[in-house]
């Protein structure tokens, strides 16, 4: 699913804090915490009870200001007979009175411990492993949520979770909005998503847990084959200025394959036909070019990496697939438009007939970008259609040209 803006969608601003997997995020200035603190003198109790969130976090919002805070008042003193009211009449909960007096949980057990009130028995909640496990390993869902479904505090379901010995996510992970799928392993999709990332990718590590994903085009048929490689594993937005569209997603630790490495293709791609040719096929949809020139069709793909398209070459001529190679333009070269290469530029070009038969035939199960299976489509009738005028019956497959039947 791809969407714009989180903040104009959901209307953050108008409620002033935002949850991040069950925790909430105050959105409050400087201007409106001096007003409420300082000139109001409301407590960070209070001031926590309108925004919906802890005390503690306001009084971090101060520090964070530079707020001087007021000297404690003076520690609150609740009768014997309204506790007993609250906690043994009504059975509300110790966070629950807490909250209605603007005080503390702490202060309140002290105090029922100094008035003597007997506590109540603590409620045991029948919550499986195995059920918590899906809930808050699988689902993501945050302590607070699960919290919710079983009526409970979230300190129960804390406490479950080191009972059964399941692991706590961290800060980090807790502020994850939208869920993040594990990568489905498949060696096929993780070399086309190797290719693609070498061509139209930029990735970086955002944190120990998250791999951040992002690129830029003109062409909405990028950005659409983009959105259909990564949306099935983490929510990716897509924004549009001056004709110009942009791409990210945050992607789980374990799309850390896409991480940039060494100028040259893992020998586990290049060990089977299937992977190199997704590779390929990954990299031809982010930068490579077929067509139709001068009436004969062309295989292209351009790069800086000279280390990676030399393996390419090496690999389809052992194939039998007739490629060349050359320096396109040297470092320093300048375009028409006035841009310098950073670095050589190599490309490598299939113009043979057979060849491009032999390509097309591998590359046919892997292309993803419509135009690129268009342009193949395109460039394989040209290919048969001049094979045909020269009153050859051409058929190929994938060692040898032999003769295509026209009929």
């Amino acid at each position: 699913m791809i969407t714009g803006n989180l903040e104009s969608q959901s209307g953050f601003k108008e409620q002033k804090c935002f949850s991040f997997g069950g925790r909430v995020k105050v959105e409050i200035s400087k201007e409106e915490l001096e007003e409420l603190y300082v000139r109001q003198n409301l407590s960070t109790y209070e001031i926590a009870k309108r925004y919906n969130c802890w005390n503690t976090t306001i009084g971090s919002k101060l520090k964070i200001f530079g707020v001087k805070r007021r000297n404690p008042k003076k520690k609150k003193v609740f009768s014997k007979e309204l506790l007993e009211e609250l906690y043994l009449n009504k059975k509300y909960s110790i966070s629950k009175i807490a909250k209605e007096l603007g005080c503390g949980h702490a202060t309140i057990w002290h105090r029922l411990e100094e008035c003597s009130i007997p506590k109540r028995e603590l409620k045991r909640y029948k919550i499986e492993k195995q059920e918590l496990h899906n809930l808050y390993s699988d689902k993501k869902l945050s302590q607070i949520k699960i919290a919710q479904r079983f009526s409970c505090s979230r300190w129960v379901i804390s406490n479950k979770l080191t009972q059964f010995r399941l692991q706590k996510r961290n800060a980090s992970e807790a502020t994850i909005i939208y869920e993040r799928k594990k990568f489905s392993n498949n060696l096929v999709e993780k070399a086309y998503l190797i290719g693609f990332r070498l061509g139209d990718l930029h990735v970086k590590r955002k944190s120990i847990y998250s791999v951040c994903i992002n690129s830029s085009t003109t062409k909405q048929e990028q950005i659409e084959l983009m959105s259909s490689l990564f949306e099935k594993y983490a929510h990716v937005q897509v924004s549009c200025s001056k004709g110009v569209f942009s791409f990210s997603s945050i992607l789980n630790n374990t799309f850390s394959f896409l991480e940039p490495k060494e100028d040259k293709i893992e020998k586990w791609i290049l060990k089977d036909n299937k992977t190199f040719f997704s590779f390929l096929a990954g990299y031809a949809d982010a930068e490579g070019n077929i067509g139709v020139y001068s009436g004969r069709a062309r295989f292209r793909l351009g790069t800086y990496e000279k280390n990676i398209i030399s393996q390419i070459y090496e690999k389809l001529n052992s194939l039998s697939i007739k490629t060349n190679i050359r320096l396109e333009s040297p470092i320093g070269y300048q375009t028409s438009s006035g841009v310098k290469n950073n670095g050589d530029f190599w490309r490598i070009s299939i113009n043979y007939k057979d060849s491009l038969l032999r390509l097309f035939k591998k590359l046919e199960p892997y292309l993803k970008h419509g135009k690129r299976v268009r342009d193949m489509k395109n460039a394989k009738e040209n290919v048969l259609q001049r094979m045909k005028l020269k009153g050859g019956e051409v058929v190929y497959d994938s060692r040898k040209i032999l003769h295509y039947n026209s009929n």
